[in-house]
C-alpha cells in the first residue's frame, strides 16, 4: 500500500450519515485507510463514513472549520 503524506493539510470527506464535509488530518486520513473500514476521525472530534467518492460535496461542517482557524 501506498503511504499518503499530507503535511499540514487537511483532507475533506462528505459524512455517509450526515452530508456535511468535514475536515480530517493527513494522519487520520491515512489511519482510516489502513484500517480498511472507511471509519476517519474528524477535526471536530467525531468519526464518520466517507460517502462514496462520486457523492456532491456536501457543506461545510461548522465545527470543523471553527477547529482549523
Amino acid at each position: 500500500m501506498n503511504r499518503v503524506w499530507f503535511e499540514g493539510s487537511y483532507v475533506e470527506l462528505t459524512a455517509a450519515d450526515d452530508g456535511l464535509r468535514h475536515r480530517v488530518t493527513g494522519q487520520a486520513y491515512e489511519e482510516g485507510l489502513e484500517t480498511g473500514a472507511g471509519r476517519y476521525k474528524t477535526l471536530c472530534d467525531g468519526t464518520v463514513i466517507s460517502a462514496a467518492m462520486i457523492t456532491v460535496p456536501g457543506p461545510s461542517c461548522g465545527a470543523c472549520s471553527q477547529r482549523d482557524e
